[in-house]
Formats: structure tokens, sequence, C-alpha cells
């Protein structure tokens, strides 16, 4: 059976798709790099702040993601 799909939407879609993931890599990538920052006393506070903030600007989706997380102790942690 034939899709319903044109070759049009479908290259669309994926033109979509790839924007936004390097859209989210962006947003991401100064929590990635200052990750080791995390394990010290002193700058854990700045690095959970810039992640919280990656989080915000991400979308909906990500922040409904990270509040069902959060009451999963067996994935995050007390």
């Amino acid at each position: 059976m034939a899709s319903n799909k044109s070759i049009g939407s479908t290259v669309w879609s994926i033109i979509c798709h790839t924007v936004r993931f390097f859209q989210l890599m962006a947003i991401f990538a100064p929590v990635f790099l200052m990750f080791p920052l995390k394990f010290f006393d002193r700058t854990k506070g700045f690095w959970m702040d810039m992640f919280v903030k990656s989080v915000e600007r991400s979308g909906v989706v990500f922040i409904k993601a990270f509040q069902y997380m959060s009451h999963r102790r067996d994935m995050i942690g007390p």
C-alpha cells in the first residue's frame, strides 16, 4: 500500500528535524562543555543554573520530560 505522504513533505520533515537537532545542540553545548564544573562545590550552582536555563530554552517537551523524571527516584536519585 502506498503512503499518503508526498516526497516533498518527507523532505521538509527531514529538514525541520535536522534544523531542530542542531538548534538543540547549540542550546546544550555549553552545558556539555562545562560539565566538569558540576563536580566542584564552588561551581556546582553555576552549572545547575546553566542547565536549567538550557532546558527552559529547549522547549515545553523537555520541561515536561524532566518534570516526569523528577518523580522517578530510580532514574534521578534522592
